[in-house]
């Protein structure tokens, strides 16, 4: 499917010094949410550890905001767990892979000599 949209762009040096800060304000706020988003996933996916409300409540509540912040960072945090976890799988196979390559050439140099 595809999408079509038009946006005005708006350039930083255009802003006013007030918009400036709000925007500044608004990317601080969403990275401390991102931040700790990625904490909750990465202790729910590696420690094993369940909380009592759901990720949502928790940020929503800690920071008094609406949904649209809290839920873009649940996701973009979802995302990075999923991707560290394929990392690390890529990573173990890879490095299985030079082990038994090098028990090979041990096994080889056992032999010729």
């Amino acid at each position: 499917m595809k999408v079509f949209s038009m946006s005005q762009r708006i350039y930083y040096k255009d802003l006013e010094p007030d918009a400036e800060l709000i925007i500044k304000k608004d990317l601080e706020l969403y990275n401390c949410m991102l931040h700790k988003a990625f904490k909750i996933c990465f202790d729910r996916a590696y420690k094993d550890v369940t909380y009592s409300e759901t990720d949502q409540r928790m940020i929503k509540s800690f920071y008094g905001t609406s949904d649209y912040f809290p839920l873009s960072a649940i996701y973009e945090a979802k995302a990075l767990v999923k991707s560290l976890k394929c990392r690390e799988k890529e990573d173990r196979d890879l490095i299985k892979t030079r082990i038994k390559k090098d028990r090979q050439k041990i096994k080889k140099r056992r032999r010729s000599n």
